[in-house]
């Protein structure tokens, strides 16, 4: 199947050149799916409604991962 279209709002914002004794260091908070938005990877069929035990067609879906968030600090020396 083609990937379907989503409606996924990221977002990373960040302080740097934060001194450290003699060096210095960024620091940078993200977060993806800021809105928790569910959204379908993929979906296939998985039935054939053929079966008495599976009397009507199936699809299966694949959701996107929901809202993450860190925090990256990188130090240079």
């Amino acid at each position: 199947n083609p990937p379907f279209a989503n409606s996924r709002v990221d977002a990373r914002v960040g302080i740097t050149e934060i001194p450290l004794g003699g060096t210095t260091a960024d620091l940078t908070f993200w977060c993806k799916n800021l809105l928790d938005h569910v959204d379908v990877a993929y979906s296939y069929g998985s039935g054939n409604g053929l079966s008495p035990a599976q009397n009507i067609a199936q699809s299966s879906v694949f959701l996107l991962p929901p809202r993450t968030f860190g925090a990256d600090l990188r130090i240079r020396f």
